[in-house]
């Protein structure tokens, strides 16, 4: 079964896509601003054993509200997924939330811990900012100065985020570092091209501000549930957020990947699929 359509928020319509039938799972993208479809095409498979609802969250992807700059906040990103959870009809479902989308499913379990069957946290966001500041490390030293350059100037063309050609080469180019290989695969950047343009420039960094100095560190022992933490050995994220967040969650299982990075599911499809199908293959509700 697919069915896609807007769910309505607080000065924004939500895109949402259904695919499959099964125990509901709601995927959060990470970024924000970018949307869902750069992780649909390796979740999709799972549709047989799950229904799976993506959706772009607020000013991301083909969603609205990147006008409302004050509402672009994480108490309000938890509070849209909320109004998602309650629009599809899952009591508990389960939060699978890649990078940023991890760090907003575990703010989310926070605020609503009877509400959450599981989580499965992708090479997430770190749960403190300063963990998190540290990626920037990683992707310096991944990055090409050739590379940085190309990314500069077309950072400075007018609207470039209105030219498909110019954002797909874009991303290409900003997350080849996020790969363990140093480099996108053919066409990855072609997932970016289908974003509000405006939610490209201005959500992110909104998003980030309004995030302030974080740390949840503290609250982890709150959510209960059972965690799956997926997370490439090669991650731009450093060895003690993961460690942090294995010890911090009282039910969480690891799933170390080699030879991937921050695209665990895309790098190492086989091995990611595995630890997935085996997690929910387990009586999670």
């Amino acid at each position: 079964m697919v069915s896609s359509g807007t769910i309505p928020v607080r000065e924004a319509e939500l895109e949402y896509q259904l695919r499959g039938s099964g125990p509901a799972v709601i995927v959060l993208h990470g970024g924000p601003g970018i949307g869902y479809r750069y992780l649909e095409p390796e979740l999709v498979v799972l549709s047989d054993l799950a229904q799976l609802l993506f959706y772009d969250q607020r000013a991301s992807g083909m969603s609205t509200g990147v006008e409302c700059t004050s509402l672009l906040n994480i108490h309000e990103f938890v509070a849209d997924l909320e109004a998602v959870r309650a629009a599809h009809g899952a009591q508990r479902p389960i939060f699978l939330g890649h990078s940023f989308g991890g760090l907003l499913a575990m703010h989310y379990a926070i605020a609503y811990p009877d509400r959450v069957a599981a989580l499965i946290l992708v090479d997430p966001d770190p749960a403190s900012r300063t963990l998190w500041s540290r990626h920037s490390e990683s992707i310096l030293a991944r990055q090409s100065q050739e590379a940085a350059r190309e990314i500069a100037t077309i950072r400075e063309i007018d609207d470039w985020n209105y030219s498909p050609a110019l954002v797909e080469r874009y991303f290409e180019l900003a997350l080849a570092p996020l790969f363990a290989k140093g480099q996108s695969p053919a066409g990855f950047g072609s997932r970016f091209t289908q974003v509000i343009p405006r939610n490209l420039t201005t959500t992110a960094s909104a998003l980030r501000t309004s995030l302030g100095n974080w740390e949840l560190h503290p609250a982890l022992h709150t959510i209960q549930c059972p965690c799956l933490l997926v997370v490439g050995e090669e991650s731009i994220f450093p060895a003690e957020a993961s460690d942090r967040l294995a010890t911090g969650l009282p039910d969480c299982t690891v799933a170390r990947v080699k030879h991937a990075s921050h695209f665990p599911q895309l790098e190492a499809p086989r091995e990611f699929q595995q630890a997935v199908r085996s997690f929910l293959s387990r009586p999670l509700m």
